[in-house]
């Protein structure tokens, strides 16, 4: 069979599948400014779009100035907890300590919510640095290293509550 005729065999084929190919997957968003993509991201997260979340905070954390950088770790950390990513969270908070000077306050608020979403290993990381980089703080983070606690020893299922964590 020659060349030609080969590929007027196929040139149905190809027609036919491109349609598909084309709506196979979505498109990853695209950015060009920081302030843009940290509002998409938190839409994004909002609405459960973890992939245009994760690239819009992405894009943000690498053109953004220190604040808007600080912002969009956050909200890459906030994604792997809401999805549950244990480790991802963990790392996701790694990069966020060593690239952003964070507050007391962030840091329990990120504490806590590492706690709400139940994952033990990146709360840990959160309350360790925080006490390790902050001296007089221990008594601040008393609650979630509470919480961490009954994480450990009765598991995810751990009624906390009685911390005054909601949804228990």
């Amino acid at each position: 069979m020659s060349e030609a005729m080969k590929a007027t065999r196929l040139l149905p084929l190809l027609l036919c599948l491109s349609p598909l190919a084309a709506c196979s997957g979505e498109s990853t968003p695209t950015f060009s400014d920081p302030i843009a993509a940290l509002d998409k991201g938190d839409a994004a997260l909002a609405a459960k779009d973890v992939p245009t979340a994760i690239a819009a905070y992405e894009y943000a954390s690498q053109n953004g100035d220190e604040s808007q950088r600080t912002e969009a770790l956050t909200g890459l950390l906030l994604v792997q907890l809401d999805i549950g990513e244990s480790d991802a969270a963990k790392q996701a908070f790694d990069n966020l300590s060593k690239n952003s000077s964070l507050t007391t306050e962030q840091l329990l608020d990120l504490a806590n919510a590492c706690v709400t979403a139940r994952l033990v290993e990146p709360a840990i990381a959160v309350v360790d640095y925080a006490v390790a980089s902050n001296e007089g703080v221990k008594e601040t983070f008393a609650r979630p290293a509470a919480a961490i606690d009954l994480l450990q020893s009765e598991g995810p299922g751990a009624d906390l509550s009685a911390l005054g964590y909601t949804g228990d």
